[in-house]
């Protein structure tokens, strides 16, 4: 993990999440980073999502 990636974890069930179709909205995940980690509620999924492209509503919340 201290490469950078991370481990998504989906909650109630406690299952590693590996693919966005795993998950929808609403649900929790805890996601488990190199130092820490954050508890999140899935607000959308999309299976051709890039690293690279950021919703622009994220982008409006700074």
């Amino acid at each position: 993990l201290s490469r950078g990636y991370s481990i998504t974890v989906h909650f109630p069930e406690r299952s590693v999440v590996r693919k966005a179709s795993e998950v929808g909205k609403g649900d929790l995940v805890q996601v488990l980073l190199g130092e820490g980690g954050m508890n999140c509620r899935v607000e959308k999924t999309d299976n051709t999502m890039s690293v690279l492209s950021a919703p622009e509503e994220m982008m409006d919340r700074e």
